[in-house]
C-alpha cells in the first residue's frame, strides 16, 4: 500500500505549501482527523485509451472511522481528447462538460482549466448529485476527488457458491436493483460504454450505484463518436467499447449511431457472463443451477443487440416482470 500513502504524503505537502485547494484537505491532512489506513483499489497506467488514474480507499479518523474512496482526475488520454473536442465543438444540451464545468468552477472556486473540470466521472457525480445513481461526493483535495465508499457486492457474489438458495436469492435481488438503476440512467440519456461487475457498488443501506463513470457518457456524445464518418473495415472500428455501432458496407465509414442499450450491455456483461483473458466464459450473476429455463431464454434474448426497438422493449418488460416475481418468491432466503 505504499502508492496510496505516497499520493497522500505529496498531496498534504503541497496543501501545506498552499500549492493546491480542496474543501477536504484540512480533514485529510490533519493528524487528528486524517487518514488512518489505506487500501489500493486500482491504478490505471498511462498509454491506455483512458489515460492514467489512481484509485484507493482510506479510513479516516474523522467520523468514527469513516471509509471513503479517493480517485485521481483522469490524465487525459486519446479518447478523452476526442470527447473534449466533441464537447467544445457541439456546445449543445447533451454536452455535459461545458455548462456543468462552468457552474462547478464558480461553486468550488476551481480554475476553469483545473483538471478536475475535465474529468468525466467528477462532472457526472456533481451534475447528478440529487440522483441516487452515482456515489455521493464527499469533497476534493488537489487532484483527488473523494466519494462515499461502496461495497463491490457483484464481484463477491458472482464468485461465490451459486448452488445455495441463499446465494440465488441474493443474486436475483441484486439483479432487480440493477434493473432499477438502469432505468434511472436511461432517463438521463446516458450510456454505460464499459461494463463489468466491478463497476457497481452497494451502499450500507443496500442501494446499488454505478461507481466507475469513466465511460458513462451522454448518448448524443456517443452517437456522434460512433457516426463520426471515419474509415472502417469492421463494426468493431465504429464501436466505443461496449457501445456497439455498424460499419457501412457501402461507404466503408462509421455513419451509424449506437445500436445497443444499457440493458443489453448489462445482460451480456453481467447477467449472462463475460470472457476474461486466458479463461473461458465466466458465468454471470443470473447463471446458476437455479436459473429457470424461461429466465435463461429471456437473458439470451436480452443480450442479443440486433433486436428492433420494439422487440428490445418487449424483452425488457418481460425480464423486469420475471425477475420481480422470482425475487418475491425468494424473500424467505434473503438475509437482512
Amino acid at each position: 500500500n505504499w502508492e496510496p500513502w505516497n499520493h497522500l504524503k505529496t498531496m498534504c505537502f503541497e496543501y501545506g505549501q498552499k500549492q493546491l485547494l480542496g474543501d477536504l484537505c484540512p480533514i485529510v491532512c490533519s493528524a487528528k482527523t486524517g487518514v488512518e489506513s489505506v487500501s489500493c483499489v486500482r491504478s490505471q497506467r498511462a498509454g491506455d485509451a483512458r489515460g492514467s488514474r489512481s484509485i484507493f480507499t482510506a479510513r479516516l479518523r474523522a467520523g468514527d472511522g469513516t471509509t471513503v474512496m479517493f480517485k485521481s482526475f483522469n490524465v487525459v488520454g486519446p479518447l478523452d481528447q476526442d470527447i473534449l473536442s466533441w464537447a467544445l465543438k457541439e456546445k449543445n444540451d447533451a454536452s455535459v462538460p461545458s455548462p456543468v464545468s462552468e457552474a462547478i468552477a464558480r461553486e468550488t472556486r476551481l480554475n476553469r482549466s483545473d483538471p478536475l473540470l475535465h474529468d468525466n466521472g467528477y462532472l457526472l457525480i456533481r451534475f447528478y448529485a440529487d440522483r441516487e445513481i452515482f456515489p455521493r461526493l464527499v469533497g476534493y483535495c488537489g487532484k483527488f476527488y473523494i466519494m462515499e465508499h461502496l461495497h463491490s457486492a457483484l464481484d463477491s457474489d458472482v464468485g461465490d457458491d451459486s448452488s445455495t438458495m441463499e446465494s440465488w436469492a441474493k443474486r436475483v435481488h441484486l439483479a432487480v436493483e440493477l434493473l432499477q438503476l438502469i432505468e434511472q440512467i436511461d432517463q438521463e440519456n446516458l450510456l454505460m460504454c464499459h461494463v463489468t461487475p466491478s463497476k457497481f457498488g452497494v451502499t450500507a443501506s443496500g442501494k446499488v450505484k454505478l461507481m466507475d463513470l469513466d465511460l458513462t457518457l451522454p448518448k448524443a456524445m456517443v452517437d456522434s463518436f460512433t457516426s463520426s464518418g471515419k474509415s472502417c473495415s469492421s463494426d468493431h472500428d465504429c464501436s466505443l467499447y461496449d457501445c456497439k455501432s455498424i460499419c457501412s458496407l457501402e461507404s466503408g465509414k462509421c455513419t451509424f449511431p449506437v445500436i445497443n442499450t444499457n440493458l443489453q450491455i448489462m445482460c451480456e456483461k453481467v447477467f449472462v457472463g463475460w470472457s476474461m483473458p486466458g479463461r473461458l466464459l465466466v458465468p454471470g450473476l443470473l447463471m446458476s443451477v437455479h436459473t429457470p429455463m424461461s429466465l435463461a431464454s429471456l437473458l439470451r434474448q436480452c443480450a442479443h443487440y440486433t433486436h428492433t426497438q420494439e422487440i428490445a422493449a418487449h424483452v425488457a418488460t418481460r425480464l423486469s416482470d420475471t425477475l420481480a416475481e422470482i425475487d418475491i418468491t425468494l424473500e424467505q432466503y434473503r438475509t437482512p
